[in-house]
């Protein structure tokens, strides 16, 4: 701050080393076991919570999209007709615009939620998870912070968690594992491979976020949910 300000000319602290070998990704904690997720769900269904946060929840968990991409979500990028929600690359953590906007795939659970807060917010709402006051959307601050305090999960399960969930249940299950990378909006394959299969991949992410939902429903539910096993290749 002092630098920053003009105070002195330099930063006097050393700088910290570089480790070797370039830097490492960090791997975020989550919840995965079944019953546990269950009750996560189970906690949140019953929670005060302000529309926002609550619907900025339920597309974490539903969607496993980003929760950065979540909050900021406009209600002129979903097709509820469709049943798909086009996040432009612009807003994506990826902005390479090569790769086109992001497709996403609404289950049908989640479509019927959307259509009724639709319906409840208007035809001039601009965004999906409404701040309680003033007219922007919700920070991803706020979502959490709901599930460090609100939920009593730090350090173990936030809404970035989700995507660990649906990746682990699905590769668990023997799902196609470069369809669970499309839905998560990972580079799969070379651009030309991306290129080509964007569109082919929207039906077979419609049936796997489908059956993801089922398993969420199922878990939150606690109905007795059958021991995932890996198809055989």
């Amino acid at each position: 701050m002092a630098v920053q300000d003009g105070l002195i000319p330099v930063n006097p602290l050393p700088a910290p080393r570089r480790r070797r070998g370039g830097s490492t990704r960090q791997h975020l904690p989550a919840i995965t076991e079944t019953k546990a997720v269950g009750a996560v769900l189970r906690a949140a269904d019953v929670a005060e919570l302000s529309r926002g946060v609550r619907r900025a929840h339920l597309l974490c968990a539903f969607t496993c999209q980003r929760i950065g991409e979540i909050v900021g979500a406009f209600w002129s990028e979903f097709d509820l007709d469709a049943a798909t929600w086009v996040i432009p690359r612009n807003r994506m953590k990826r902005k390479d615009e090569g790769r086109g906007d992001h497709l996403v795939p609404l289950p049908p659970t989640l479509l019927a939620l959307l259509r009724e807060w639709r319906r409840t917010d208007g035809d001039d709402a601009i965004y999906v998870c409404p701040a309680p006051v003033g007219e922007r959307h919700i920070t991803r601050e706020a979502v959490e912070k709901f599930y460090r305090r609100g939920l009593d999960l730090t350090g173990k399960h936030s809404p970035h968690s989700w995507r660990s969930v649906f990746s682990t249940w699905a590769r668990d299950a023997g799902k196609d594992a470069d369809v669970v990378e499309a839905q998560l909006d990972h580079v799969v394959g070379s651009k030309v491979a991306q290129a080509y299969d964007r569109a082919d991949r929207l039906d077979l992410r419609r049936e796997l976020i489908a059956w993801f939902e089922e398993r969420l429903i199922l878990a939150r539910d606690g109905a007795p949910v059958i021991p995932l096993k890996r198809q055989a290749s």
